[in-house]
């Protein structure tokens, strides 16, 4: 177990590190709304590549962090998981500092804990 967390643990970070941006709760949010404005027909220029590394950012960080702090049952759409996030942003206004990992860990652990060993 202490191994697959490091291992998780140096993938998380190296891929933060790869990232040439910082995703904090504000832009992720603004990724998010993309989404919407296409399922609405209102789309502007970049949203569907705003949408796609939306859910991208969000499938990324729980296949990084999964059975560490975020354990998903089989089934679960990455549609799913990426509504959550949005809807945990829509209801927390006061977390969009917040780096966007944090964000998607806060908004999806209450749902799919892991359990304590």
């Amino acid at each position: 177990m202490l191994i697959r967390t490091l291992v998780g643990l140096g993938v998380f970070l190296s891929a933060s590190l790869a990232s040439a941006e910082f995703i904090d709760g504000q832009k992720l949010k603004e990724m998010l709304d993309a989404g919407t404005r296409i399922d609405r027909g209102d789309v502007r220029s970049g949203d569907y590549q705003d949408a796609a590394r939306a859910n991208g950012y969000v499938l990324g960080v729980v296949d990084t962090v999964s059975f560490i702090f975020i354990c998903p049952h089989d089934g679960v759409k990455a549609g799913q998981l990426t509504a959550m996030v949005k809807k945990y942003l829509e209801e927390n206004p006061d977390k969009w500092s917040q780096s966007g990992d944090k964000i998607v860990i806060n908004a999806l652990n209450p749902t799919f804990p892991c359990q304590k060993k």
